[in-house]
C-alpha cells in the first residue's frame, strides 16, 4: 500500500513568489503544490551544479546569475551559478573573473567568453582570461 505524503504549503498575501527546491516536473509534485505553482511565479533554487570548463578560446556560457558564493572548498574560492537553456552551471571565479563578477551580479543575465591564457609578470603560471558582458536593465544602460 502506497503511503500518502502530506504536503504543507504556506504563502502570504503579499508574496507573489513560490520557491521550489530541486528540479521537478510539475506533474511529479503533489496537487497542492501544483495548484500553488500555477497561481504564483516560481523559481528553482540551485544546489550543486555541473562546472563549466572552457577548453578553447571563444568558448561561451550565457545565463542569469542565480548564486554567488565565496570561501568555497579548501582554497576558499569564489563561484557563481548561471541558469540558462542548459540548466544550472557553476563557474569558478579565478583571478580575472573575480575582478569582473561580484554578488551584485545576482539576478542579472550575463555572457562569459573564454579568451585564453595570458602570462602576467613573473607569475609561475599564466592566468585564464575572460570577457564578461552583463545585460543591464534599460534604465541602468542609460545611466551608463
Amino acid at each position: 500500500m502506497a503511503e500518502d505524503k502530506k504536503v504543507t504549503t504556506e504563502a502570504t498575501k503579499t508574496s507573489t513568489e513560490l520557491v521550489i527546491f530541486g528540479k521537478h516536473d510539475i506533474a511529479d509534485l503533489p496537487a497542492p503544490v501544483q495548484a500553488l505553482m500555477k497561481k504564483f511565479k516560481t523559481r528553482e533554487i540551485p544546489g550543486v551544479a555541473v562546472t563549466w570548463k572552457p577548453e578553447k578560446n571563444g568558448d561561451t556560457i550565457a545565463g542569469v546569475c542565480v548564486k554567488f558564493r565565496e570561501g568555497v572548498g579548501q582554497f576558499n574560492s569564489s563561484l557563481i551559478v548561471l541558469e540558462g537553456e542548459y540548466g544550472f552551471r557553476s563557474v569558478w571565479l579565478g583571478a580575472d573573473l573575480r575582478q569582473k563578477i561580484s554578488a551584485e551580479s545576482i539576478g542579472r543575465p550575463m555572457v562569459i567568453v573564454y579568451e585564453g591564457m595570458m602570462q602576467i609578470g613573473n607569475r609561475p603560471q599564466p592566468m585564464r582570461t575572460y570577457r564578461v558582458i552583463e545585460v543591464l536593465e534599460p534604465e541602468e544602460a542609460q545611466r551608463g
